[in-house]
């Protein structure tokens, strides 16, 4: 038996396969499956198993925010935002999909509206790194050095050095 369930249990796509096939409606298997394929880079499949998640339990907060996440992989913005708007009228104080969405934003140029939610972000949780450091990122392409500075130095004092690294190889933020 153990033999046997070791092949299950081979990796995350044969687990979670395996949940599926011996269970019905199985919203987190769909989750956790689509999770596994993104890993393997299978994103059609990642895709269609994030929507079944979703059509099975329409207020799954997290698959929204992972279909959203994977479609800023597939350079999708507007699904990726549609996706990040709906996990957070599920859920208001998602601090990773107010950053997530923010840097969907700033992708598409939409510097307002990204340091909006970066703020938010940093509203709810003032030691989220990433956030000051997209936010640190927009105030020094802004010209805004002194703001941007401080961001890339609260990031780095919190784990993220990227923006202030770059802050650096320009000159900036001594």
């Amino acid at each position: 038996v153990a033999w046997q369930q070791c092949q299950v249990w081979k990796n995350s796509i044969s687990l979670f396969s395996h949940a599926l096939q011996v269970t019905k409606d199985n919203y987190i298997a769909h989750h956790n499956l689509a999770n596994a394929l993104f890993a393997e880079g299978k994103m059609k499949d990642v895709i269609d198993h994030f929507n079944e998640a979703i059509r099975l339990k329409g207020d799954y907060v997290d698959a929204y925010y992972n279909r959203g996440s994977t479609y800023v992989t597939f350079g999708l913005y507007q699904e990726a935002l549609k996706d990040f708007d709906k996990a957070l009228s599920l859920k208001d104080d998602y601090v990773d999909a107010y950053n997530n969405r923010g840097s969907t934003y700033m992708m598409l140029g939409q510097q307002s509206r990204a340091l909006e939610d970066f703020n938010q972000a940093i509203h709810l949780n003032n030691a989220y790194a990433d956030a000051y450091n997209n936010r640190g990122i927009i105030l020094l392409n802004q010209g805004d050095m002194e703001r941007g500075c401080m961001d890339a130095q609260k990031a780095c004092a919190l784990g993220n050095c990227r923006v202030l690294e770059m802050a650096h190889a320009k000159g900036l933020c001594f």
